[in-house]
């Protein structure tokens, strides 16, 4: 079980850190929207918001498949303390 929470808290630390930064990307592009369109970097930070938003969306897979097997293994024990 401790495993299971450290490796939680990791992917937690991971996906919310991929989520900050293409919130980062998407603030500096609207907050200079004329300095992005006059350099014509629209598809430049697009891609790169979208490469943030796909690592965020990996790790947070990883997140809820360990949450599954964490719940699964917490209702197995606690069926097998309830059957005995």
């Amino acid at each position: 079980m401790k495993i299971s929470i450290h490796y939680n808290r990791a992917l937690t630390k991971l996906s919310t850190r991929e989520d900050a930064s293409a919130i980062t990307v998407s603030a500096e592009a609207v907050n200079s929207i004329r300095i992005v369109k006059s350099l014509g970097a629209e598809d430049r930070l697009a891609h790169k918001y979208g490469q943030h938003l796909r690592e965020a969306l990996h790790w947070g897979a990883k997140h809820k498949v360990l949450m599954g097997v964490t719940l699964g293994m917490i209702v197995l024990l606690n069926v097998r303390h309830w059957i005995s």
